[in-house]
């Protein structure tokens, strides 16, 4: 009886939590998506807006700080990365179309050409349990950085600060930062679907993400990645 009535009220609260979340609609035509997972999510449910255009700088940094519990000092450099990757510094908002720039060789912030997402097929076949620790992060993330470098002529990924910063941001938001691992599929419905997983279990995480934290996890996973055999 006590077990019932556990499941029942957790189950009650799961639902009133999702009921919150604006309804989830994929983009339809004439909408824009960028090449981050994480704001495309927030646009598909409305939460920035779906058209995918003029993204301003308060709608932006409340959409992340409340849904995903990103530090408003972060919440507002990522805005103005944006503003600056779209080529139009000093702007008061940006469209996601205007980032896709990862081919840029001046800028790479944002998606590189090893990337998760890139060949999502690639990247899932390293993740076949329940949850994603580092190690498993880093054995992907070492194979996409291989797979890229051998078969892409224009190869560009400067940085292994952001591949830990990639990894960093996704255990931060959908999982637990300070086990350094995360739910499968939550990664699963949060980038192939480009949907807040709430329906599976998530909820935005009561752990800020902070400088702090995404530092440590981000030494974590840079750190597993060269363990795994990635260099630069």
């Amino acid at each position: 009886m006590k077990k019932f009535i556990y499941i029942a009220l957790a189950s009650s609260v799961a639902a009133f939590a999702n009921a919150e979340i604006p309804a989830w609609h994929p983009p339809t035509k004439g909408e824009v998506r960028s090449p981050c997972p994480g704001i495309n999510v927030l646009a598909n449910h409305d939460i920035l807006p779906r058209s995918g255009k003029n993204l301003e700088r308060q709608v932006v940094v409340d959409a992340l700080s409340k849904w995903y519990n990103i530090d408003v000092a972060i919440s507002t450099g990522l805005f103005e990365m944006a503003v600056n990757f779209s080529g139009h510094a000093g702007a008061s908002s940006f469209d996601m179309v205007d980032i896709w720039i990862h081919h840029n060789a001046t800028v790479n912030a944002i998606e590189g050409d090893a990337s998760f997402s890139t060949v999502w097929k690639q990247t899932r076949s390293f993740w076949q349990g329940k949850t994603i620790d580092v190690q498993e992060f880093g054995n992907a993330a070492q194979a996409r950085y291989l797979t890229s470098n051998a078969t892409n002529p224009t190869f560009y990924f400067p940085d292994v600060q952001n591949i830990g910063a990639a990894m960093a941001f996704m255990t931060s938001v959908l999982g637990d930062p300070v086990a350094g691992t995360v739910p499968t599929r939550f990664v699963d419905d949060w980038i192939v679907n480009e949907r807040l997983p709430a329906r599976l279990g998530w909820s935005t995480n009561e752990k800020l993400t902070d400088l702090a934290t995404l530092g440590d996890l981000g030494a974590k996973n840079s750190g597993k990645f060269f363990h795994a055999g990635g260099h630069f």
